[in-house]
């Protein structure tokens, strides 16, 4: 059911972490770890890496939200969360 066009995207069984306070420089670390957070699970991404800044501060600094369709559910817990469905439309 994952699907992309040029204006929304849906995708199942997402896997999200939000991070907070670091450096931009730094991108490729969190993102590593993020990748990292999946394969930790027993998982294989089969999607797209979606970026969400949540928050840009002056200081170079970001929150950014990583959110990667994967190949099957499990238990969200304090490293790596789980959303069953995601859409983002109208972009």
């Amino acid at each position: 059911m994952n699907e992309i066009s040029f204006d929304n995207m849906v995708f199942r069984d997402v896997a999200y972490k939000e991070y907070l306070d670091f450096s931009i420089s730094n991108m490729d670390i969190y993102i590593k770890m993020f990748l990292n957070s999946i394969r930790n699970k027993g998982l294989e991404p089969i999607g797209p890496l979606i970026m969400a800044y949540t928050q840009i501060m002056k200081d170079q600094k970001v929150n950014v939200e990583f959110l990667m369709p994967v190949n099957g559910v499990f238990k969200s817990d304090m490293n790596l969360n789980f959303r069953s469905y995601l859409c983002i439309d109208e972009m």
